[in-house]
């Protein structure tokens, strides 16, 4: 899966095939406001409120590439909890019964 370079840092200056998505990259590389919270991250700043309603055609390609992030994190996520389960904490489990061991 490729990443558009302008979805990493959206106030880089690049081009869109796209007119109308041109139009909003350029809209929202030019707003201050935005600027700042950039800084938190670009997962953090796709996901501020506003702009779904200020930029529709941006996030639109946006929020699949980031609903496929948290699908893929959350798989791996599930992997390592049952490869843990299964590889680290099992060498600690009991096997022998508490009443046979009673008698040893």
């Amino acid at each position: 899966m490729e990443i558009p370079p302008w979805i990493i840092n959206p106030f880089d200056e690049t081009e869109v095939e796209n007119v109308i998505l041109q139009e909003e990259l350029l809209e929202l590389s030019t707003n201050e406001e935005l600027k700042v919270t950039f800084k938190r991250g670009y997962q953090k700043f796709w996901l501020q409120p506003e702009i779904p309603e200020k930029y529709p055609g941006l996030w639109g390609i946006v929020q699949k590439l980031l609903i496929t992030y948290l699908s893929s994190y959350l798989v791996e996520k599930s992997f390592s909890v049952v490869t843990n389960l299964l590889i680290k904490k099992r060498s600690r489990l009991n096997i022998i019964p508490y009443k046979t061991q009673a008698k040893y």
